[in-house]
């Protein structure tokens, strides 16, 4: 990778700053950048509003003419891959899964391990929006209550389908409330077409031969890199027809048994999450910036087992709102201020 490590001080100079992609995700990273000069790249020049203000990206074989302080990667695993060796810059911190599983690369969910995070790093991955959002439970709880299992169901927003999806929803909608509740279908899931608005489609991502789908598999391969080699994980993935915000049901058998007070207390003085005992995805879609709790239960029938319902923003909390916060420690111990 053709990275120019230089870790110079920027006080008072604005930090030139790579994003590599034009969708959701990279326009809302590009949102929290007020004080930075932006530098967009995509497969094909356009213009991008953020902010009141109008960009106009380059094409990705432009990246190796200029040298930027950060990158953030915001596009494809596939865009990764091809362009990011073109790459000037001392840190990419990437939203892609290209980087999420290479022994050499940290995975951090800020609230969780962003211990990692050094001022030498050159390559910091994000995980996939659901692990950032359970990590930060799972995490901290395990360092305190050693986790046995999991069982996840999480049922995810369509804008992580990305922003054409969004469009391909409201289009479906419309032909509800005008064509007589006769939907024409803009999703493809396993070869077929369906329609997203007023359904529920139960799988995320392609069948794996292991008989879970890539999204599942994901998420318990980022689980056991960041907590642990052995931890066990069993997700299960479904898409359904909001726009944005997405819901992880966890199951978790403590090697101990469980107790209310103790899991009420360390989500409370070791995590980042607010937890209520009235929560809906409208809650969640009203504060982007934080991760929600609620319904933890015992398992009447398991001494070691309960329930919680975490809820948070994908676009923020599960992609750009990392990044940012990696950036942000990243900066303080570069001393860039």
């Amino acid at each position: 990778m053709i990275f120019i490590v230089t870790h110079k001080l920027y006080r008072g100079i604005k930090m030139k700053i790579a994003i590599l992609g034009s969708g959701l995700v990279a326009k809302k990273i590009a949102s929290y950048l007020t004080e930075e000069e932006l530098v967009f790249f995509s497969t094909a020049e356009q213009e991008i509003k953020i902010n009141n203000k109008t960009y106009r990206s380059k094409k990705y074989e432009e990246l190796e003419n200029e040298k930027f302080k950060v990158a953030f990667g915001a596009t494809t695993s596939e865009n990764i891959e091809k362009h990011y060796k073109k790459l000037h810059a001392d840190l990419l911190i990437d939203n892609s899964e290209f980087f999420r599983q290479s022994k050499l690369v940290p995975l951090v969910a800020c609230g969780a391990n962003d211990f990692l995070i050094q001022k030498d790093s050159t390559i910091i991955a994000n995980p996939n929006c659901v692990s950032i959002m359970i990590l930060n439970l799972l995490f901290n709880l395990n360092r305190f209550c050693p986790i046995s299992k999991v069982i996840l169901t999480s049922l995810q927003s369509v804008s992580g389908l990305g922003e054409k999806a969004l469009i391909k929803l409201d289009k479906e909608r419309s032909d509800y409330e005008y064509l007589d509740k006769r939907v024409v279908p803009q999703f493809e899931f396993g070869g077929k077409l369906v329609k997203m608005y007023d359904n529920i489609v139960p799988y995320v991502g392609s069948r794996e031969n292991n008989g879970k789908t890539h999204e599942e598999n994901k998420i318990s391969l980022e689980m056991q890199k960041v907590i642990n080699p052995q931890f066990e994980l069993d997700a299960m993935c479904i898409r359904v027809p909001v726009t944005i915000g997405h819901t992880a049901v966890l199951h978790i058998t403590l090697k101990e048994e469980f107790n209310y007070q103790k899991v009420m207390r360390l989500i409370d003085l070791e995590t980042n999450i607010k937890y209520k005992e009235i929560l809906t995805l409208e809650d969640v879609q009203k504060d982007e910036e934080n991760i929600f709790a609620t319904s933890l239960e015992k398992d009447p029938y398991c001494p070691y087992g309960f329930s919680i319902v975490l809820m948070s923003n994908n676009l923020t909390i599960g992609a750009a709102l990392n990044s940012i916060r990696i950036y942000r420690k990243y900066k303080e111990l570069s001393n860039v201020l």
